[in-house]
């Protein structure tokens, strides 16, 4: 497959074109990787640097065919000259990430060949430069991001409360090494920003069918404006724990724990990382052993955002050489979460 549509073409056609060779390139890649997992009896950890590089290469094709949309949704030449600006920044490494899936799972690559040549001229200086006074020129908030009335308002809401609230006492949080006051966590609880990832079925306010990622993430963004350690990170954390535990929870589980974490009843944590190995899976030393009854967990982790205030948490261990995750309750026997003093960043 080979693309080398020029830089005159019809608006968005030879970089739309492109990212669809992409696109059918990373699905097929990540076709031919689970297949030879599966004939070798191997794991996805033998394979971790490219499951990593096809993750990234997956999100940065992801966030160009979106900014490719928006440019066709706002019909100027200036939102498409954007979109075809940001694809030629990241899709050279892109391919490269490609090139290096196809090396390690013996893929061929020739698909890839010529689709950096697409990008070349929107990379260019002199169109840069172009691009950066036709901004300034046509007086447009680029930095804003369009969304619909509702997510505005939530993220409206959480700036004020954030500037009013969270703001005066950030700087005395961070200085003195507290832990979140109830005077955060209050009117975020009864605003239901623990359940904005949890569906109503189990007492937050995402839909049952979907999710409200997008709230979230406005949400997280206006909080973060006044401190991201003192109140954006308190909604971050307990959404990828409640993302594991929907998807790899038992029923049980779920209605245990989701109902509380939702109205803050239950503050969770996401124990993954260690101090030796950071945020690195391949390298966890963290071993859990089955005892029958219940498993055995042996390690340390640390940066564990919330641990210190945290009901319960989702530790990751190796059990029998695959990564597991496991409940874990504060009155487990064995568990720990010591603060940590004179941190000076996130």
């Amino acid at each position: 497959m080979s693309v080398s549509l020029s830089h005159n073409d019809e608006p968005n056609s030879g970089g739309k074109a492109a990212l669809v060779a992409l696109d059918t390139f990373l699905r097929d890649a990540t076709r031919h990787m689970a297949a030879r997992i599966a004939q070798t009896d191997a794991s996805a950890d033998d394979y971790q640097n490219a499951c990593y590089e096809l993750a990234f290469a997956a999100a940065e094709l992801a966030a160009a065919n979106a900014l490719f949309e928006e440019a066709e949704g706002q019909g100027d030449t200036l939102s498409n000259d954007l979109a075809r600006s940001y694809a030629a920044s990241v899709m050279p490494q892109v391919i490269l990430r490609l090139r290096v899936i196809a090396g390690d799972i013996e893929m061929q690559s020739d698909a890839l060949n010529g689709l950096d040549a697409v990008f070349i001229a929107d990379a260019s200086a002199k169109n840069l430069q172009k691009l950066g006074a036709d901004i300034l020129a046509s007086g447009r908030d680029y930095c804003a991001i369009q969304t619909d009335s509702e997510t505005d308002m939530a993220r409206d809401t959480f700036y004020r409360l954030g500037q009013n609230i969270v703001a005066p006492l950030a700087e005395k949080i961070h200085r003195e090494d507290l832990t979140i006051p109830e005077e955060i966590l209050a009117p975020l609880r009864d605003m239901g920003t623990f359940g904005l990832t949890i569906p109503e079925a189990y007492g937050g306010i995402a839909p049952d069918d979907g999710e409200n990622t997008k709230g979230m993430i406005a949400i997280t963004e206006a909080l973060s404006t006044a401190s991201l350690g003192a109140a954006g990170s308190l909604i971050t954390r307990p959404e990828i724990l409640s993302r594991a535990m929907l998807y790899g929870g038992t029923e049980e589980q779920k209605n245990k724990y989701l109902p509380g974490m939702a109205s803050a009843e239950l503050i969770g944590c996401f124990g993954l990382t260690e101090p030796d190995y950071g945020s690195n899976p391949s390298g966890m030393v963290t071993k859990a052993v089955d005892d029958g009854d219940s498993y055995v967990l042996n390690g340390a982790k640390m940066w564990i955002t919330n641990s210190p205030i945290a009901h319960l948490a989702v530790v990751w261990a190796k059990l029998d050489g695959d990564i597991r995750g496991f409940i874990v309750e504060r009155d487990d026997p064995g568990f720990s979460t010591p603060e940590m003093h004179g941190k000076h960043s996130l």
